[in-house]
């Protein structure tokens, strides 16, 4: 027992280890020393891995092991065809870089790839070469670089007492320029049990990856001209299951998620960690490892909780409060962001040096906007609703397919570059089937620009959509504390700023998201999670509507708490916030029976002649 305790200590040091970013060399199976995007950029060491947590669903033939492997894929990217590549591997051992590196094919003058390769981004001179680059294998020219490039070499017998090993034809690829390296007549050895095991070969450091193909599929990847065809060249972690299921960090993430939506954080986190720890730059992956951490450990250990979100985590054990905590600091970009949350997402903008973004009836329109993929009657009452209050309702995506809420920033991100608007136009956005206009055009824009903020989101009772996020926001001042934290349902701004704040959206995503392939394109993020992330990290472009002046959200929120406002048709009066809103959003299944009451209220007014919710 004590020695499974020693194994499972270490194997979660080295878990928080590898999330900081710390330099991992030196420690063997299961461990990475990570880079940039989708990318463990110095190594990655394949073999038996420990979990720092697993269960019965999560053990493989080893109880607590995972077996972990490198798999390569090879793609022709002019023609979309995949031809069979392999990583090479032995003895269950292998150290190489991870990601996906696209470059052409340069197999002329390679020799055995053992001598110094033609260096990458050369132009080739129309007279003689020099002696001193006929000597060194380059070709003569000027200095300008040229495409990315991938060699390709022969394998010559690299581990079977050829001239030079794997390791140094990458090493001499890597010094020429190259991306990447294809070894042409090596897969068969690469598929064969047992391979060379004298010394280096577990130690044995690929400078970048390297992957073995046929002699045929090389020959194809030539042309008539001389110019090798692009290739897509992916190289990633994979688990063994049972010695026979592979599952990538996509498939895993996916499974992690749907069970910790089913609150069975046990099996969630299992899968999630090695999710996370394969790919760590997939911050879906981190931060919702993170939230399994916390709901589950402050379940077991009572953490204060408000009725809608865990406010002190101290109860949690040591250990798992600096993974949780580390784990949002890879996210966030460093530990400032939890040691010191910027208080900066509750100020009063106009208090504090903020300056109008513009004056209502100066020219700039108000474009009301929303995403809807299918006639029903709340989109119906919605568009009443915004023709009595003098707006025209823009319904994006009709006939479309909404397959995640990050469709909405498709939508409206593709509208706002359309010609009709301009940047200094504003743009209001709601979401389709849960909102209800009550306020007129002029008295919205004008709440607006009395917030000194070049964007406005509403704002919400519940952390959503990641619950451990709660220990980035700082205290809330006493007006912000009724709706603490950001709701994307709805929001405000110029529209030149929201495609500012779209544009660092959609790369961060490129970044941290849809590098996973074709399972995670943009609309299929959380978009409350990336917006969250950006109002954290610009404080300055982004404010919350804490008070509900124009966005009231109702999680958490009873109909009766809300109330007509006397001799004008519509308009509600917040008890709770103590405001009159310009609307109201009932997000979440918990706020639809307060949503339909209140709908049932506003026409009751006389405001809409509709009655769809009967």
């Amino acid at each position: 027992m004590a020695c499974l305790a020693a194994r499972l200590l270490l194997v979660a040091l080295c878990a928080v280890a590898a999330v900081r970013g710390m330099n991992m060399e030196g420690i063997t199976f299961g461990d990475t020393h990570t880079g940039g995007q989708g990318m463990n950029e110095d190594f990655v060491v394949e073999g038996s891995w420990g979990a720092d947590y697993t269960n019965m669903f999560h053990r493989d033939h080893t109880p607590g092991v995972a077996t972990m492997r490198l798999r390569a894929t090879c793609t022709i990217v002019e023609t979309g065809q995949q031809i069979e590549c392999v990583a090479p591997h032995h003895n269950r051992s292998l150290l190489s870089g991870t990601g996906t590196f696209v470059g052409q094919v340069a197999y002329k003058r390679m020799r055995d790839g053992c001598s110094p390769m033609p260096n990458v981004g050369k132009k080739k001179k129309k007279g003689k070469k020099s002696k001193k680059n006929k000597k060194n294998g380059e070709a003569g020219g000027d200095g300008n670089e040229g495409p990315a490039m991938i060699a390709v070499v022969p394998y010559a017998k690299a581990y079977e007492g050829g001239k030079c090993t794997l390791a140094a034809k990458a090493s001499m690829a890597k010094k020429a320029g190259y991306v990447g390296l294809i070894v042409a007549g090596g897969r068969g050895y690469a598929m064969r049990g047992g391979g060379f095991s004298g010394a280096g070969a577990r130690h044995e450091k690929f400078k970048l990856p390297v992957a073995l193909i046929d002699d045929d599929d090389a020959n194809a990847l030539k042309t008539a001209t001389g110019q090798g065809l692009t290739v897509r060249l992916e190289m990633k972690m994979v688990k063994v299951e049972n010695g026979r299921v592979i599952k990538d960090a996509g498939r895993l993430y996916a499974e992690g998620l749907a069970l910790y939506k089913g609150k069975k954080f046990g099996e969630a986190r299992a899968r999630l960690w090695y999710a996370a720890h394969m790919e760590p730059d997939f911050y879906p992956a981190q931060l919702t490892l993170a939230n399994a951490i916390m709901e589950q450990q402050c379940a077991a250990h009572g953490c204060p909780h408000d009725g809608f979100n865990y406010h002190d985590i101290a109860k949690v054990p040591p250990e798992l409060r600096a993974e949780l905590e580390g784990r949002l600091a890879h996210v966030y970009g460093g530990r400032s962001f939890v040691e010191a949350p910027s208080a900066a997402v509750y100020a009063d903008r106009c208090a504090t040096g903020g300056e109008r973004v513009g004056e209502a009836g100066k020219g700039s329109r108000l474009h009301l906007v929303t995403v809807a993929t299918r006639e029903r009657p709340e989109l119906a009452d919605l568009r009443v609703a915004a023709s009595e209050l003098g707006l025209t309702l823009v319904v994006l995506g009709l006939g479309g397919d909404f397959y995640g809420h990050g469709v909405k920033m498709n939508y409206v991100r593709k509208y706002l570059s359309s010609e009709d608007v301009d940047e200094d136009d504003y743009v209001l956005y709601i979401d389709a089937f849960d909102t209800m206009l009550l306020e007129p055009a002029k008295r919205i824009l004008r709440a607006f620009l009395a917030m000194c903020a070049p964007i406005v989101f509403g704002a919400e009772r519940r952390c959503n959509p990641d619950s451990a996020v709660r220990q980035l926001y700082p205290p809330p001042p006493p007006k912000a504390a009724t709706f603490p934290y950001l709701n994307a349902g709805q929001y405000i701004g110029r529209v030149g700023d929201v495609q500012l704040m779209f544009d660092t959206i959609y790369a961060d995503l490129d970044r941290h998201f849809s590098f996973m392939g074709k399972m995670y394109p943009p609309g299929r993020c959380d978009d409350q999670r990336w917006i969250t992330r950006y109002m954290l990290q610009h404080p300055d472009r982004v404010a919350m509507d804490n008070e509900a002046k124009i966005f009231h959200t109702l999680d958490g929120v009873e109909a009766a708490q809300l109330e007509p406002v006397p001799g004008t048709p519509g308009a509600l009066h917040s008890k709770l916030a103590g405001t009159r809103p310009a609307l109201i959003h009932g997000q979440g299944v918990y706020a639809k029976p307060a949503f339909k009451a209140l709908v049932k209220l506003v026409k009751a007014s006389g405001m809409l002649d509709q009655d769809d919710f009967e």
